[in-house]
């Protein structure tokens, strides 16, 4: 049995209506409760396996990939704590990517004629689902809502701090500017987590100069030292506030692209980038005094 790594019972991702129970597992997969899915499908009963009969149905009229059916007869059980950290219960989930698969089966048997008068409901919260998700990222709003956003900045700014507080070179200030996702994909690609980042930061600290710091330009470098990020604050109309410097968010766009063109294969990345930016003969790398053995 998974545990949870983030999330509460008490707070589920909330859209509207839409109300579901969400979490990230140890193995870092996002799930959402069987129950909760169920729940806003317009399913009333207590059975977990209300979900698989019903689609077990529609197969009979529209072919339903084996996937879909594997993730609800194979749910991922989960223990589930209360908020004063006693178990509370155990729980059926699924992947968050299958809710919006199974959505769209259920509209297309409403739209065809294969769904009876009493499963039109159904057919409603779907609708409903699938129009409260369409404009985003459902395992973004998992990590939000769960707290692993703020968790991953958090982690970010105290690796920038301790790094800050052993050394004085102003190009570490920029590395808070680097999107979290970028610094997540590279450290995924080297099979690390955020963990890894506060109990061993020298990992981080060889990556980001392995492809950052030893390859961009000493010119673009040096201006880097010699400025720093704008402060952040709330801009009034919620805008994203740009704080990065030009030159090192172009070079790091190109980065994500070499990175997603390699499969996120670490060596194969390698490879590219040395064509692409080999390292330089000169330069400064940032470091880490005490590293970890």
């Amino acid at each position: 049995m998974l545990k949870i790594r983030f999330g509460q019972k008490e707070n589920p991702l909330q859209l509207g209506s839409v109300s579901l129970n969400c979490y990230i597992l140890e193995n870092k997969m996002r799930v959402l409760t069987l129950h909760s899915i169920q729940k806003n499908l317009g399913y009333e009963g207590k059975s977990e396996s209300w979900v698989i009969e019903f689609i077990n149905k529609l197969n009979t009229f529209l072919p339903i990939d084996s996937d879909l059916f594997a993730a609800f007869k194979n749910a991922i059980l989960i223990e589930i704590n209360d908020i004063k950290g006693k178990k509370a219960s155990v729980e059926s989930t699924i992947e968050s990517h299958h809710l919006i698969k199974l959505c769209q089966i259920i509209i297309k048997a409403k739209e065809e004629g294969f769904l009876k008068i009493a499963h039109l409901k159904h057919a409603k919260g779907a609708h409903l689902i699938v129009k409260t998700l369409e404009k985003t990222n459902i395992d973004d709003l998992i990590d939000q809502v769960t707290g692993f956003t703020r968790h991953k900045i958090v982690t970010l700014e105290h690796f920038v701090t301790l790094l800050k507080n052993q050394q004085n070179d102003t190009a570490v200030d920029w590395i808070k500017t680097i999107p979290i996702d970028f610094i997540e994909a590279i450290l995924e690609a080297n099979h690390l987590f955020w963990e890894d980042v506060q109990g061993k930061p020298s990992a981080l600290v060889d990556l980001l100069n392995e492809i950052i710091f030893s390859r961009i330009e000493n010119d673009v470098l040096e201006a880097i030292r010699k400025s720093k990020p704008k402060r952040v604050y709330t801009r009034k109309n919620n805008k994203k506030q740009e704080i990065e410097h030009p030159k090192l968010k172009e070079y790091v766009l190109i980065l994500n692209s070499l990175l997603k063109a390699s499969g996120k294969n670490w060596n194969i990345f390698i490879q590219l980038l040395n064509k692409a930016y080999p390292k330089q003969k000169f330069f400064k790398i940032i470091f880490i005094e005490n590293k970890e053995k």
